[in-house]
């Protein structure tokens, strides 16, 4: 069975990201994230200042997934 992190299990991960400046590197290599669950992860990507190296590899995002974090990245980025 694969790995599969699903939309409610993104949420708490999304607001920890919010709050946790401390993460440098977050690795979620096939977890199963597709462009759903991955909308929570750009939100907290946003506001998360220490976050230097994210993988996100071998999950199942689209164009559009990958948009939503490529955004959330220039956001925090302009916040910055």
């Amino acid at each position: 069975m694969a790995r599969c992190i699903r939309l409610h299990a993104t949420r708490p991960l999304a607001a920890g990201l919010q709050h946790n400046a401390a993460l440098r590197t977050l690795r979620l290599t096939r977890c199963g994230l597709d462009d759903e669950t991955v909308a929570p992860l750009a939100i907290g990507l946003v506001v998360n200042a220490g976050l230097s190296e994210l993988d996100l590899s071998e999950n199942r995002l689209t164009v559009a997934g990958c948009r939503k974090v490529l955004e959330a990245c220039y956001q925090r980025r302009r916040r910055g």
